[in-house]
């Protein structure tokens, strides 16, 4: 009729019911006596059929259905309070199809789309109060084409190939004011790149190889006075306003 096992007197692991025939007919997940999961568990140990899964404070945490112990099918995921936190399908376990997360408070979080388990087509995020975080496409998992992409404290623009930047890169400050600019080659940053103060000056401006900085780079205080001058190669600065670094010598002793 039923089997499952114990630890100390207490329920652990999977309790299995079965009808008059022998067969399957629902199962219980215990953890430390508590459910955190019910449905059908087959003789291989694969989970069936509808499932609900539980936190181990015993809320309700996710429901849907599995098919030789992979989700498949609509699934929805909750909050402890109840409140839903995400909805989307999936094939053969893995996401398919349209997904959405949704912030404690009933607003969208995430919306996006999925095939055979990666992100395809438009991507959009938002913070809790409905402003747009990120917004831009997927290929095959991989960020491709324009995106945009809000920091807080800035919002960057620019591009895309397989999941690396390419190309020109923006930033900007709240007040919509140009705060960084500089192109990127295959995700690393190539050629001039400038950081700007709010007022529009120049901060500090220089040259990028292959992601490492590369000769003379200048930086300004908020009234355009220049107030360093540091030459680099490799990444590594060699000389500083006029002055040759001096690299200390490690001591064998």
């Amino acid at each position: 009729k039923s089997v499952g096992s114990y630890n100390k007197g207490v329920k652990e692991g999977v309790h299995r019911e079965y009808s008059m025939e022998g067969d399957v007919t629902g199962a219980k997940i215990y953890s430390k006596g508590k459910v955190i999961g019910e449905g059908i568990v087959d003789a291989e140990g694969r989970r069936q059929g509808p499932w609900k899964e539980y936190y181990e404070t015993g809320e309700l945490r996710s429901e849907g259905k599995y098919k030789k112990g992979l989700r498949d099918g609509d699934w929805v995921f909750y909050y402890r309070d109840g409140k839903e936190e995400q909805r989307g399908g999936y094939y053969q376990g893995r996401p398919e199809g349209d997904w959405k997360w949704t912030y404690n408070n009933g607003q969208t979080w995430r919306e996006e789309s999925f095939i055979e388990g990666y992100e395809e087509g438009l991507a959009i995020e938002y913070n809790d109060t409905g402003k747009v975080v990120s917004k831009g496409n997927y290929l095959s998992g991989e960020r491709e084409g324009e995106w945009l992409l809000d920091l807080g404290d800035h919002r960057e623009e620019g591009s895309y190939v397989a999941g690396q930047k390419q190309g020109m890169w923006k930033a900007y400050f709240p007040s919509g004011k140009i705060k960084y600019e500089g192109k990127y080659e295959q995700g690393r940053e190539s050629g001039k790149h400038a950081d700007y103060y709010e007022s529009g000056q120049i901060r500090e401006i220089g040259l990028y190889k292959f992601g490492s900085r590369e000769g003379d780079w200048y930086t300004y205080n908020e009234e355009g006075i220049q107030t360093s001058l540091i030459t680099y190669k490799q990444d590594k600065p060699v000389r500083i306003d006029g002055e040759k670094v001096v690299e200390a010598e490690v001591s064998d002793e």
